[in-house]
């Protein structure tokens, strides 16, 4: 029986595991390994400069510990390469290594921002920060890091080698975008529906939605779903009085803006 049949890989589950994952170690380019003087030597000949010296003491904790390490990214490698997260809650019952199946159950080995890159192109749900619904386990972006919603207005993040991994809140962090994991099923999850780009000639119900939303900032446009003249420099207007690039294309930043 496969891992998948076994473990839902459903976003609750992928929430609930990062949480059990909290005050666990960081090393960087690590997916849930057991910390040992080899990884360390390896690691540090490869990434040198993430592992200075002055943090010696924490890894010889982690490895005295035999702790089990990930990175931001890492973490959400780990968790499907190691069976739905269940060979690592299972290695801190013994000092052996952590089985794994290296790009095992759809996760490919990414980086923090290759995998948001990845996971647009597999038409997943996405958006800009102000968009977030409220649904445990989607993946948070800033650039070259990640955390995952765990409900609540909460994360769990990676968030570097003192850290280690950690609870925080969202509003807190520096997030720019959200997105829904391609290997992970969120099930009947109220995730938004991604709206097209509207740009002059564009017709439609969504032009409707963004008429009447623009109509609440004052525009006073006749609401008939066509995206003429007169929608185009709403637009840039609203555009301009929120600090975004004001060519009167309504895409991923602007629609994010209007319903904030």
């Amino acid at each position: 029986m496969s891992a998948r049949a076994e473990i839902p890989f459903t976003n609750e589950h992928f929430a609930a595991w990062c949480e059990s994952m909290v005050g666990h170690g960081y090393w960087f380019g690590t997916c849930g390994y057991r910390a040992t003087e080899t990884l360390l030597r390896r690691k540090r000949g490869r990434y040198p400069k993430r592992y200075p010296r002055s943090m010696d003491a924490k890894y010889r904790r982690d490895i005295a510990a035999g702790e089990i390490v990930a990175d931001c990214v890492g973490a959400c490698k780990g968790y499907a390469w190691s069976g739905g997260g269940e060979a690592i809650l299972a290695a801190f019952g013994h000092r052996g290594s952590v089985p794994m199946r290296y790009q095992s159950n759809g996760c490919p080995d990414k980086g923090a921002d290759s995998l948001l890159a990845w996971a647009k192109k597999r038409g997943v749900p996405w958006g800009g920060i102000g968009t977030l619904p409220d649904v445990p386990g989607l993946c948070l972006h800033k650039q070259g890091h990640v955390g995952y919603t765990v409900g609540g207005g909460q994360a769990v993040e990676w968030r570097g080698t003192k850290r280690g991994c950690v609870r925080t809140v969202i509003a807190d962090r520096p997030w720019t975008e959200w997105f829904a994991l391609p290997f992970i099923d969120y099930g009947n999850a109220p995730l938004p529906r991604r709206k097209r780009t509207l740009r002059r000639g564009s017709g439609g119900a969504e032009v409707v939605e963004l008429q009447e939303l623009l109509n609440r900032q004052g525009a006073g446009l006749a609401v008939d779903g066509k995206f003429g003249k007169r929608t185009e420099a709403a637009v840039r207007v609203f555009q301009r009085g929120n600090g975004l690039k004001a060519d009167g294309v309504c895409g991923e930043r602007t629609w994010a803006a209007l319903t904030r």
